[in-house]
């Protein structure tokens, strides 16, 4: 520092990075001297254009600016939006021309792509088709999108008017059957009653005792069963039995 540095006066110089980022937030500086090394700043999505004077328009400092004042001052970050380019990959379809987008700008993806005997599906942002494209801004970076399609299948009029012929007659015949299904069931209860299956096991002991009794009393045996008989029946008994109902009755479905 020479004797005319000793005596000048000492100027602080603070920096705004006006939605940047910085490293460097103030320095001293002589008046009647050049700035020196100003800081570096970064903004995403912004190109640096350097420190002005004023937060909007103003002059322009560099390095070697002459700093002219005899107070503390201020300089501030300007910056400039960055463009970014979205290209259309639509995988056979119809072109689509490429996009220049501002940085953080709102995005209108095209949606009027097509492709014969295909229908379009949207937009992907990778080959596989596997990450849909649900960015509403632009990013920082350039974008390429995929198409995906579905392809059309086209059935014959005569084979739709088949398939429905056939599940007509199918729903009517599992109708009829369940209606004959049901029929049965009322003619049966009507017959029957409400004689479960416990009641028809009991029948059938009923009958068999019925039966062994009049063949031991035919074969001169046991009135209990058929331990001993003397001779040969001349002929085999007959019985009557009780549980079923001497006539079918009649029925109102």
């Amino acid at each position: 520092m020479d004797v005319y540095e000793r005596w000048a006066e000492i100027i602080t110089v603070y920096f705004e990075a006006n939605g940047g980022n910085i490293t460097t937030y103030s320095k001293t500086v002589v008046n009647g001297k050049e700035y020196g090394d100003l800081p570096s700043a970064d903004r995403e999505g912004h190109k640096f254009d350097g420190w002005f004077t004023n937060e909007k328009g103003g002059d322009k400092i560099t390095d070697e600016t002459i700093f002219t004042g005899d107070s503390d001052s201020t300089l501030y970050a300007h910056w400039t939006v960055k463009q970014y380019h979205i290209t259309f990959n639509t995988n056979g379809g119809s072109k689509v021309d490429s996009m220049t987008v501002d940085y953080n700008a709102v995005l209108t993806i095209p949606t009027n792509v097509t492709k014969d005997g295909y229908v379009f599906e949207g937009w992907y942002l990778d080959k596989e088709l596997k990450e849909p494209m649900d960015l509403t801004r632009m990013p920082a970076y350039d974008l390429v999108l995929y198409a995906k399609w579905t392809e059309v299948v086209e059935v014959d009029a005569g084979v739709i008017i088949a398939i429905v012929i056939c599940s007509t007659i199918l729903v009517l015949g599992l109708a009829y059957i369940a209606l004959a299904c049901f029929c049965s069931a009322c003619a049966f209860h009507s017959m029957f009653g409400k004689m479960n299956i416990f009641n028809y096991f009991e029948c059938g002991k009923t009958l068999m005792a019925k039966f062994n009794k009049s063949r031991a009393e035919e074969f001169g045996g046991s009135s209990t069963g058929l331990e001993t008989f003397s001779e040969a029946p001349s002929a085999p008994p007959t019985f009557e039995p009780q549980c079923a109902p001497s006539a079918p009755p009649t029925f109102e479905p």
